[in-house]
């Protein structure tokens, strides 16, 4: 291309683009409805404790029938519902904690309960031998 040309192009360009109102510049510029970012998610840091606690919670109640189990998981539901509910996660923390304190009472009650009938939970039925 000829230096002239390019002069010319260059001049009416700058014209074409000093026609232009600000608002059509700035939309020029700006990326289109179609060209827009993901959002990044806004999550709350924590709901994974509170996920855990429930399903800890739920486990705990689950399997009340072996006391061992029921009370690992129902002290796992309390440490991570604390977590949830310092965090952030009022909804699944406080449900989990709830579940976790309950099992661990109805545990509790249900060994004392076993203990004055004097039932051992670690024995072998006679029908089995």
């Amino acid at each position: 291309m000829e230096p002239e040309n390019k002069e010319n192009l260059e001049k009416v360009n700058k014209e074409q683009i000093s026609k232009i109102t600000p608002q059509a510049q700035h939309e020029l510029q700006s990326p289109s409805e179609f060209e827009q970012k993901p959002k990044a998610e806004q999550t709350n840091p924590g709901t994974g404790y509170g996920i855990a606690a429930l399903v800890f919670g739920i486990i705990s109640i689950v399997f009340l029938y072996y006391i061992i189990i029921s009370v690992l998981s129902a002290v796992l539901a309390i440490v991570f519902g604390f977590q949830a509910v310092r965090k952030g996660d009022k909804g699944m923390g406080k449900a989990g904690l709830m579940l976790g304190i309950i099992s661990v009472i109805v545990t509790f009650l249900l060994f004392l309960f076993l203990q004055v009938l004097d039932v051992s939970l670690f024995t072998i039925p006679s029908w089995y031998r």
